[in-house]
């Protein structure tokens, strides 16, 4: 164990604020740049790094001392990288279920308000297609024939040659970037669809 990061691991333990200072410095942009070879948003990186260094400040007291500083943080951030994606399958089965609904309802927004038409039906429309438009090649084209040719992911990967894991990785993809891109709408199409389908 290198005899600076035992200095540190000793310093924390104690409740060294800046021996914690100097860690987060050093691994920050490191544990940032590995975060995002899980996680596309790179707000989402750094949130799940900035976790896991308030979860060593917090715990610092029980910190092993022999502890190797470089492959804790690592493995830590992984680990908070694979739950992350854990989360977001979730929300993806949701929104999924949210674009499928609004595909099913825009008729029915004919007879909502003209507030939440121009709302809705014309400044979302037109976000939807400009957020669908900037996705990668490959990203788009799959989102594309499984949100509007309702397409299955096993149909997709034949069609398309590739795996249907792969298929499904694409879709997750389109998703986080498109509730990125939509983060301000979505709130309200989800009042809105409470509206129209109630």
């Amino acid at each position: 164990m290198d005899s600076n990061d035992e200095h540190i691991i000793f310093s924390i333990r104690k409740g060294d604020k800046k021996s914690f200072e100097e860690l987060f410095k050093r691994y920050l942009l490191p544990l940032v740049n590995f975060a995002q070879r899980y996680v596309i948003d790179l707000n989402d990186a750094r949130d799940i790094v900035q976790v896991t260094f308030i979860k060593i400040w917090e715990n610092r007291e029980t910190l092993p001392s022999n502890l190797k500083i470089n492959p804790y943080l690592y493995k830590s951030v992984k680990n908070q990288c694979l739950d992350h994606i854990r989360h977001l399958k979730i929300k993806d089965q949701y929104w999924l279920t949210v674009f499928s609904q609004l595909e099913h309802t825009y008729p029915k927004i004919d007879h909502v308000d003209d507030g939440y038409k121009n709302l809705v039906y014309k400044d979302f429309k037109k976000e939807v297609r400009e957020a669908i438009a900037s996705l990668p090649e490959e990203c788009r084209r799959i989102f594309t024939l499984s949100r509007f040719n309702a397409m299955k992911y096993s149909e997709i990967a034949k069609f398309l040659d590739i795996s249907v894991k792969t298929v499904e990785t694409q879709v997750s993809i389109a998703l986080q970037k498109l509730r990125v891109s939509l983060k301000y709408y979505l709130p309200v199409l989800v009042i809105l669809l409470s509206i129209l389908m109630g």
